[in-house]
């Protein structure tokens, strides 16, 4: 019946049709551009770590869940996961891949609070972003704390090359692109800063203090955030389960369909 019913289509319409499908092919394409990640390929929670836990690993994966208040950003277990002092996590893009193309690549969202009436303070809870192409080998984003004075400490532009300084403003339900960095906040990252074309891995970690497994920044500085400073101590477990880097969602402004089978775009696999 099929077959009979194309014999009768003229050349025109044949031509039509593949048009239409290419079309179509095209509208795919961009509806893959901007992806999440897949799964988590590893979490080693840090001290005071447990918030969100339930909800894990579902809580990390897909669209962020924050607030077009920056002053009132989301707290709940189902949208956050606390990495803990120290913690870190591991995210796959496994049908997709990042890719670097000009302005930032990809966004992660946490939920820093910022003062209100100080659009320049955040309570930040800073964590190092390093990503991979394999899984194996790794590059991480060049991080500076400028200051760790405390009449410093707040500003947001203390924090260069971390995530978990500008607040959250994409939500499902308030219809703020996650994929649009002139309106979504978060911290962007761009693979043009470590020369990479594409990977598929992000490694998000808590960046720590003084008393847990501290990071040092390009000066050799101790990372000591906002977060870090008011946070439960990590010597004190009873303290409380929500220390550390926040992670809300990673979403891929630049990526491109990707198969581990072949290494060429998986819409290609396509019969």
């Amino acid at each position: 019946m099929k077959r009979s019913i194309l014999q009768t289509i003229s050349l025109k319409n044949s031509f039509g049709r593949v048009a239409m499908a290419a079309a179509f092919n095209i509208t795919i394409f961009a509806a893959v551009a901007q992806t999440f990640p897949d799964s988590v390929k590893a979490f080693v929670p840090g001290a005071n770590s447990g918030h969100g836990q339930a909800f894990y690993p579902a809580n990390v994966l897909g669209p962020p869940r924050g607030t077009s208040n920056p002053q009132v950003p989301t707290f709940s277990q189902a949208d956050l996961l606390s990495l803990g002092t120290g913690g870190a996590i591991t995210l796959e893009f496994s049908s997709s891949r990042i890719i670097d193309k000009p302005g930032p690549d990809f966004t992660v969202f946490e939920n820093p609070v910022q003062p209100s009436g100080h659009p320049e303070q955040t309570y930040a809870d800073t964590a190092i972003v390093a990503v991979s192409d394999d899984g194996i080998a790794w590059h991480t984003f060049p991080f500076d704390m400028v200051s760790s004075a405390p009449n410093k400490i707040a500003l947001k532009s203390n924090y260069v090359g971390f995530a978990g300084v500008q607040p959250s403003l994409s939500s499902p339900e308030n219809g703020v692109s996650p994929f649009d960095p002139a309106v979504s906040g978060g911290d962007q990252f761009d693979l043009a800063d470590l020369g990479l074309p594409h990977v598929r891995f992000i490694r998000i970690t808590d960046s720590g203090d003084a008393r847990h497994l501290p990071a040092f920044d390009l000066h050799g500085d101790i990372v000591y955030d906002y977060g870090n400073v008011l946070d439960p101590d990590p010597t004190e477990p009873e303290n409380g389960i929500a220390a550390g880097f926040d992670l809300d969602a990673v979403a891929g402004i630049n990526t491109e369909p990707w198969s581990p089978n072949s290494g060429v775009p998986h819409w290609f696999l396509y019969d």
